[in-house]
């Protein structure tokens, strides 16, 4: 549903609970992040037309990592939890087994693209030769993934982000597929990892 924004609006909150996933219609808003550590505020990014955020806290079920506030009027389309997780179990996104994903990646068609967080790498491992774009910072990475050139086979821990990312890079025209089951499901090679 469309909603009418003004400028210093805050649309989510960091530490607060997720219930909507967001699209920027018009208009500009600026990520911050507390640090408790140095007590103060800092701006990590700004998003405008085209960029949607608020999906991390729906998909993991944690509490909001950001603040966002509107840096100019705008408008934002707004998806509620409800309708956001009727959503992705739909088929809007190709999962592949992770026997198809070795064979689109093994015939050197796919590029293999994990949007999780650093500390679930240190904690699961990564599959080898993978492109880090956590899903929160896909919008950053557009230039970075269009210049590899090839579609991807995009993971995270269980599936989730990943079918969200590949729904991402579709806005962008880039084409990917979601591994079900995400490398928690991976009985291939993998480096590091504690689990």
């Amino acid at each position: 549903e469309p909603e009418s924004v003004k400028k210093g609006d805050v649309i989510t909150r960091q530490n607060e609970s997720g219930d909507c996933f967001y699209v920027i219609v018009n208009g500009e808003a600026t990520v911050e992040q507390y640090d408790e550590m140095e007590e103060q505020l800092n701006c990590l990014d700004y998003l405008k037309p085209r960029d949607s955020f608020g999906e991390d806290a729906l998909v993991t079920g944690e509490n909001r990592r950001v603040t966002i506030t509107m840096k100019t009027d705008g408008t934002l389309l707004k998806l509620r939890r409800e309708d956001f997780d009727r959503l992705l179990s739909k088929p809007l996104v190709n999962r592949v087994q992770p026997d198809v994903a070795k064979s689109l990646l093994d015939n050197d068609g796919y590029a293999l693209l994990d949007v999780r967080i650093e500390d679930e790498i240190e904690l699961y491992g990564q599959i080898p030769n993978s492109i880090l774009s956590p899903v929160d910072e896909l919008h950053i990475n557009i230039s970075r993934l269009k210049s590899v050139g090839k579609p991807f086979v995009i993971y995270c821990r269980s599936g989730k982000r990943s079918a969200l990312a590949a729904m991402r890079l579709a806005q962008y025209d880039i084409k990917a597929v979601s591994l079900d089951g995400g490398i928690k499901k991976w009985p291939y090679e993998k480096e590091g990892g504690f689990l």
